[in-house]
Parts: C-alpha cells; sequence; structure tokens
C-alpha cells in the first residue's frame, strides 16, 4: 500500500524543493544621490493679523511650512 502512494509522496517533494529553491532574493541598488543645495525653509502662521488683535496667529496652532531647494 505505501508503494502505491510512495509515487505521488515523491512527486509532492520535488514539487515543494523546486518551489523553494526557485525563490530569489531581489538586490535593489540606488543610484547616485545628490544633496540638495541653496536650500531655503520658510513658515507662515495660520491667522496673523496685527490689525485685529492677533499677532501670534488665531490660535489654532496651525503653521504652514515652506522648502525649496
Amino acid at each position: 500500500m505505501m508503494i502505491k502512494y510512495s509515487k505521488y509522496i515523491s512527486a509532492i517533494l520535488v514539487g515543494i524543493l523546486l518551489i523553494f529553491n526557485s525563490c530569489q532574493v531581489e538586490e535593489y541598488k540606488l543610484g547616485t544621490l545628490i544633496t540638495p543645495t541653496n536650500v531655503d525653509f520658510t513658515y507662515e502662521i495660520v491667522g496673523v493679523d496685527s490689525v485685529g488683535g492677533f499677532p501670534n496667529g488665531d490660535g489654532s496652532g496651525m503653521v504652514n511650512f515652506f522648502a525649496s531647494a
């Protein structure tokens, strides 16, 4: 009885071995990294109004940041 199923068991084991041996780890490479020059960073506090009595903003805590290079 074991001989009857040995072909199927052998085929399954060979299939499993082929699946695990076919996997390869891909290597990813980055190109040349260039650091930015002339970096400029500015911010804007939301709701600043010197006339309306809000020189530090409207109290929402929102600030817009801008960066360029």
